[in-house]
């Protein structure tokens, strides 16, 4: 910021005042001449009190200081005026820059909202600048810009735009959007979810492409079809995360073997008989 305005920032000593003794005689005169003085005055608006302020500092830089005899109004006009330099055509602006890690669904977390960058730097490191209207990601080796959004900073939003994401057939459901981009060609058949039971619309646009690969370990400990009715019931209250599906899976109900099942600790009546 310095740089772009032209000026040299000189910062002082902690809990050393007299470094910045001029700046802490001017709040002195301000507290003395403007604050004090209107201490006892009744303001109804905030407009009010700022013009009763303006008036209170128009005279305090008119009024002659002691040592010189010249007013501060008279010193910057004759003295700090001429030294000024025009302010540059465009405004500073704030960024804040930091690594971070992209996340296996391609989107890279701010401020509690995610991004999308295109798929093939997922797991990757990337360099993030973020200014108070986008969000540019950036390749840290290459120093070049992959991926631009506005930036917004509602929790749990996400922005995603169509060439980001891996080009495969999509899927329907969330337990589809599980699936992909992580693949199942690796998982027993018998033992990956049902899809194509699944007749759920795509998710909308705001929801996360996929559900972390947590929800596929789910159908370890239950059944694909209770997974799938989790997942729905998710998809109805528009919940789009896996601790939401994880919570639904629960309160379902248990199947409990009955006697007709095969099960080697289940004798039957007829070893009684």
């Amino acid at each position: 910021m310095a740089a772009h305005y032209g000026v040299a920032a000189l910062p002082t000593r902690v809990r050393k005042p007299k470094d910045k003794a001029l700046v802490e005689n001017a709040v002195l005169q301000v507290e003395r001449w403007v604050l004090a003085p209107l201490r006892h005055q009744r303001f109804f608006s905030l407009a009010e009190l700022n013009q009763a302020i303006r008036q209170r500092l128009a005279w305090l830089n008119d009024r002659p200081m002691a040592e010189s005899g010249h007013s501060r109004r008279e010193r910057f006009e004759q003295m700090e005026r001429s030294a000024l330099q025009p302010l540059p055509a465009q405004d500073f602006i704030y960024r804040e820059v930091k690594t971070v890690r992209m996340h296996i669904d391609y989107h890279v977390t701010f401020h509690k909202h995610h991004y999308s960058v295109p798929h093939r730097y997922a797991r990757q490191k990337v360099l993030l600048r973020s200014s108070a209207h986008t969000v540019d990601v950036y390749d840290p080796e290459e120093n070049r810009r992959i991926a631009c959004h506005t930036r917004c900073d509602e929790p749990s939003y996400f922005y995603r735009k169509g060439p980001h994401a891996p080009q495969s057939p999509q899927l329907s459901g969330v337990v589809a959007g599980a699936l992909h981009p992580l693949g199942t060609a690796n998982r027993p058949a018998d033992r990956r979810p049902d899809c194509a039971c699944l007749a759920i619309p795509p998710l909308p646009p705001t929801g996360p492409p996929h559900l972390p690969g947590g929800i596929l370990n789910l159908s370890r400990r239950r059944e694909n079809a209770d997974l799938e009715a989790a997942c729905a019931l998710a998809l109805q209250a528009k919940a789009y995360s896996y601790r939401t599906v994880k919570r639904f899976l629960d309160t379902l109900p248990q199947a409990q073997p009955t006697p007709e099942d095969p099960h080697d600790n289940i004798r039957g009546e007829s070893y009684y008989a």
